[in-house]
């Protein structure tokens, strides 16, 4: 097969997969770099979260990475639009706590590999203001909400075929404890008639259990210039048992997720990795609807579906390949909880109204980054990955770093 060919064959798969809902909720410097795209990633621990089965082959290594979130908090008392949130790049909080610190543990064998892998992840963090009434200048609220989730994961591969089509399947899954904390600081009155930032305070922290499940399928490999991996996860929803009213107070629950994405290799002579990931992300459910009866509408938070396109490439600084960049580049369309921009009729949860300020309901998402990788004396992979993301109602980014022992 020529290189023509091949990069043909990637094009063509990349075309059937762009109806496969996206991704979002990534975590790892290397998938934001590539738009998002992960799910069917076979060398990268961040597979712990994303994909469990991806982890099956995979050496003994670690992770760890750190990314910004968007949140949506009011600017200062002497701005006329206090009572909205503006978008802002922000750090979760603590920022010392990384998005995500995973290991993965071979304990099977060349011809059985089986794989244990554990992990911390903290994907997102909702930060947002919303009015009690749907009225600014009635009460506003910051709400803030931190997600995270500790996993243990299992992964085996089933090997079928050394070369051609359906040369492995494995399978993995993985246990959760999922914790979540939230604040909210409610202001009785937009500054400056009204009492300053902070009159009320209201916390509240919950536990919940939890799983994912996740196939990576290899489509086809013969074993030198062309290998296609298909990869299917499911992230389970995570029920709180919250001690406060959810109808009063806008509480989410850890929304659940299906995702599926193929990742195309061209080997020898064109080191190139293309991928495309899709995401079903269940908001409609992880939060109580609006209530009609006090706000007079019904319009609710959404379920959202996403798009993602990625594309890396390898090139060798040194000829023996002992240290190599990798240069990347992805898109990913990703849809907002809301349906429109419109301050007065955004949606609410329970009887509180959203109220902030974005760009649109669906956005445009250009990524690019790279990642600098080298071997030990012994033959053990270390890379450095950063990831940029532009556009949208804020710029984000994330860096990391993954060690094989």
């Amino acid at each position: 097969m020529n290189r023509f060919s091949l990069v043909a064959a990637a094009l063509a798969v990349v075309a059937m997969s762009s109806a496969v809902l996206a991704q979002d909720f990534q975590v790892g410097a290397r998938a934001k770099g590539m738009g998002g795209s992960y799910t069917a990633f076979d060398d990268d621990p961040v597979s712990v979260w994303l994909n469990p089965a991806g982890t099956a082959t995979q050496p003994l290594q670690i992770a760890i990475d750190y990314q910004t979130f968007t949140s949506y908090e009011p600017k200062d008392t002497n701005d006329n639009d206090f009572g909205r949130g503006h978008a802002k790049m922000n750090w979760t909080d603590p920022a010392i706590l990384p998005s995500f610190l995973g290991i993965v543990v071979p304990i099977g064998s060349a011809d059985a590999p089986l794989t244990v892998g554990f992990a911390y992840i903290r994907p997102m963090q909702l930060t947002m203001v919303y009015g009690s009434t749907g009225n600014f200048g009635d009460g506003d609220a910051l709400e803030d909400q931190q997600f995270s989730r500790f996993r243990l994961s299992v992964a085996y591969d089933f090997r079928i075929a050394k070369e051609g089509f359906l040369t492995h399947v494995s399978v993995g899954a993985g246990v959760d404890m999922a914790i979540s904390r939230w604040f909210e600081t409610f202001t009785p009155g937009a500054p400056p008639t009204g009492g300053a930032l902070g009159d009320f305070t209201t916390r509240a922290t919950s536990i919940g259990v939890g799983f994912g499940i996740g196939t990576l399928i290899g489509l086809y490999d013969n074993g030198e210039d062309l290998k296609i991996n298909v990869g299917v996860a499911y992230q389970s929803r995570v029920d709180f048992n919250w001690e406060i009213d959810r109808s009063l107070f806008p509480v989410y629950n850890w929304p659940g997720m299906t995702n599926a994405g193929i990742t195309v290799y061209l080997l020898k002579g064109m080191p190139l990795r293309v991928t495309v990931d899709g995401q079903w992300i269940d908001w409609k459910h992880a939060c109580t609807p609006a209530d009609p009866g006090y706000l007079g509408f019904a319009r609710s938070m959404r379920g959202v579906s996403n798009l993602s396109v990625g594309t890396e490439y390898r090139i060798n600084v040194k000829e023996d390949g002992s240290m190599s960049v990798s240069p990347r580049l992805g898109y990913r369309h990703v849809e907002n909880m809301w349906t429109t921009t419109d301050p007065t009729r955004m949606p609410a949860v329970g009887i509180s109204q959203l109220a902030i300020e974005s760009k649109g309901t669906a956005f445009h998402i250009f990524t690019f980054g790279g990642g600098l990788t080298w071997t030990s004396a012994d033959g053990k992979a270390r890379s450095i990955d950063v990831g940029v993301e532009i556009n949208g109602d804020s710029p984000n980014f994330g860096f990391g770093y993954t060690h094989e022992f």
